[in-house]
């Protein structure tokens, strides 16, 4: 079944899907940047810079958490509108850049989480902690993510058998 012909609720999730890491890469780079700014202007605050970046990277770190949670609804939301049987490229692989993507948003979630921590504790190792806590949480949403795809499965399955 070529794209065209898929129901317009499933493009839908697609387009969402592609367009959160955007998203996240915007917000990363612009918390980023917006915490070294802080730390190189004078504070007009009485209390020091790195409580300002830090608060920052914090506020980029809980805007990326909301896309990544967004990012596997969407996800779960394509899988129960997808036709049965699901359209392969001629070479017979499923389409699975969508969990490349999440593990990208992961990634970069645990990382500004990171940085957060490592500006707050003055400890550059938070950083890769970071990195790794994201890693652990692609890993634990593949896993939900496969167990919602065959429980939507079974329900078919069952719906079909009556």
């Amino acid at each position: 079944m070529p794209l065209l012909q898929m129901s317009s609720d499933q493009r839908h999730f697609n387009s969402l899907i592609w367009q959160v890491p955007s998203w996240g890469i915007a917000i990363a780079a612009g918390v980023v940047i917006a915490a070294r700014e802080a730390g190189q202007k004078p504070s007009v605050w009485r209390f020091p810079a790195k409580y300002a970046q830090t608060a920052v990277l914090a506020f980029g770190f809980f805007l990326l958490a909301a896309l990544t949670i967004a990012l596997y609804k969407c996800r779960v939301f394509q899988a129960a509108t997808m036709p049965e049987n699901l359209p392969k490229p001629p070479v017979n692989v499923p389409p699975s850049a969508n969990r490349y993507l999440q593990g990208a948003m992961c990634l970069t979630t645990g990382c500004v989480a990171g940085l957060a921590g490592a500006q707050l504790m003055a400890y550059e190792g938070y950083i890769a902690w970071g990195g790794v806590v994201g890693l652990v949480a692609w890993v634990v949403l593949e896993i939900l993510n496969k167990k919602v795809v065959k429980q939507i499965d079974s329900q078919r399955t069952a719906a079909r058998d009556l």
